[in-house]
């Protein structure tokens, strides 16, 4: 006799449909890792490159062109494609060719010439009898690289011009000294500007390096330079460590807010550390860094977060001050305002009772929504309404006002549980954060409407229409009682 099965056929569907979820979390959190490895890893090759990049040179002007050619073979490892490694060992044996031939000129009794790229100097001469007077690279050599510098100079092809000023300066140090400097700086910065547009920034970040080391004084290189060398830092640790990502981002959005992408990158840090932070229960620290992303540019998903995160703190701070004693809304009270608003909760032996207002997300669909929770009792929660959040009740129980997340209802808007009313108080969907004066005549709000996105607090008439005020800046405002 055949046995039915224990479970029935929908309950192997939901425990095949979770672990399939389960299996696609697990891929996709390895594919996320994995990528984070790769970035990094090409972040250090690219610091490498840098490095041994700006060695190379350092090893070119001393006129130690075998380290400099080791360098610029390391790069190749690193890069074979990599075009400055390429024409700097191009120039290193045009000029080794240049020694090499001056070293070999024919003159009785003179020794075997060393390997040019081992030889101290570009110019090293073989040693020679007294009598006999050391033979140097002909002026017009030295003279055609130098017109060849001008030349790419004011053709704008700035790797020509250096390599050629180099070579210039490897052969006579003496050589209008001024005049190529001036180039050397010039085609430095040109060609740093060139590599910087095309995203090669370690490379960049050695070329402003050394037009700094022939002119000091440059402080809008240094400029470029110092927001360089803090964005490839915040490369660093993007993804790494998100609470130093956004302290190095917040120094260089403060410091030129415009520069490549830091806003872009700041409220991505800030938004998340936020779910960091929310991911470990931290509500009120992860709404802090919500704002933080708001007050970058405003962003509806980003809003709904920092409104859930919000509820959350304001949830747990209740739950903290309720547990220092037995804790009882006023007997008779109307409606509580929040699910922050403990100023109606006073120590007692009475049971508590009234009503409770907070907002929410839906699980499913992620709209929120003002819940109405009566206090005392085992009902469930029950829906006031939907796309509204950070409900504020005037003291009188009448009416509700709330953020009002719909798209054609986005602002401050009033709402009477009794006849169903809705009034509109303000057409921004930034504003948020309402609170009633004692009266119930005007409600203060906090918003980031202006262009610039800093915070400011503004006062309003209860009604449709009514006058605007603008106090100031600032955040979380509350009308006292």
């Amino acid at each position: 006799m055949a046995h039915e099965s224990r479970f029935p056929a929908w309950a192997w569907w939901i425990i095949g449909a979770i672990t399939i979820l389960a299996i696609s979390i697990l891929v996709f959190s390895v594919v996320l890792g994995i990528r984070a490895g790769q970035e990094q890893v090409e972040i250090q090759r690219r610091q490498q490159i840098g490095i041994a990049l700006q060695r190379a040179t350092d090893a070119q002007v001393e006129g130690n062109l075998q380290a400099a050619l080791d360098e610029y073979q390391k790069i190749l490892v690193l890069d074979p494609s990599n075009d400055l490694a390429q024409q700097g060992i191009k120039n290193l044996l045009a000029l080794a060719s240049g020694g090499e031939a001056a070293a070999t000129q024919p003159a009785t009794g003179s020794e075997p010439a060393a390997s040019p790229l081992s030889a101290p100097t570009a110019t090293a001469t073989a040693v020679a009898p007294v009598t006999a007077a050391p033979t140097s690279t002909p002026a017009s050599t030295l003279i055609g690289y130098w017109d060849d510098a001008q030349r790419a100079v004011k053709a704008g092809r700035w790797q020509e011009a250096l390599n050629n000023l180099i070579l210039v300066q490897q052969i006579d140090p003496s050589y209008r000294v001024s005049e190529v400097n001036d180039e050397l700086f010039t085609a430095y910065v040109n060609l740093a500007l060139e590599k910087d547009n095309a995203d090669n920034l370690e490379e960049a970040l050695t070329l402003y390096q050394k037009a700094l080391a022939l002119r000091p004084g440059a402080t809008d290189i240094q400029r470029d330079r110092d927001l360089l060398e803090q964005y490839l830092q915040v490369l660093t640790y993007t993804g790494v460590d998100w609470e130093l990502t956004t302290a190095e981002l917040t120094a260089l959005f403060n410091l030129e807010p415009d520069y490549r992408d830091v806003a872009e990158r700041l409220q991505q840090a800030h938004t998340a550390r936020a779910d960091e932070l929310a991911g470990d229960e931290e509500w009120c620290a992860a709404q802090d860094e919500y704002n933080a992303a708001l007050s970058v540019a405003s962003d509806g998903d980003l809003i709904l977060k920092r409104d859930a995160a919000q509820t959350q703190c304001r949830l747990a701070d209740t739950a903290g001050a309720a547990s220092t004693g037995t804790a009882r809304l006023t007997p008779g009270a109307t409606p509580a305002a929040t699910a922050a608003s403990v100023s109606a909760v006073t120590s007692g032996d009475g049971p508590a009772g009234g009503r409770l207002l907070y907002s929410t997300s839906d699980p499913i669909t992620g709209r929120s929504q003002i819940m109405s929770l009566t206090i005392g009792r085992s009902t469930p929660a029950q829906l006031l309404l939907e796309d509204a959040a950070q409900p504020a009740l005037r003291s009188d129980g009448t009416r509700l006002a709330f953020r009002n997340l719909r798209n054609d209802m986005a602002g401050i808007s009033s709402f009477d549980p009794a006849s169903g009313l809705m009034l509109r108080f303000s057409q921004y969907a930034e504003d948020s954060l309402p609170s009633w004066n004692p009266q119930g005549s005007r409600v203060v709000i906090a918003s980031n409407r202006e262009g610039d996105r800093r915070w400011r607090i503004y006062t309003m008439w209860a009604e449709e229409g009514g006058g605007t005020d603008t106090l100031g800046f600032g955040e979380s405002p509350d009308w006292h009682p």
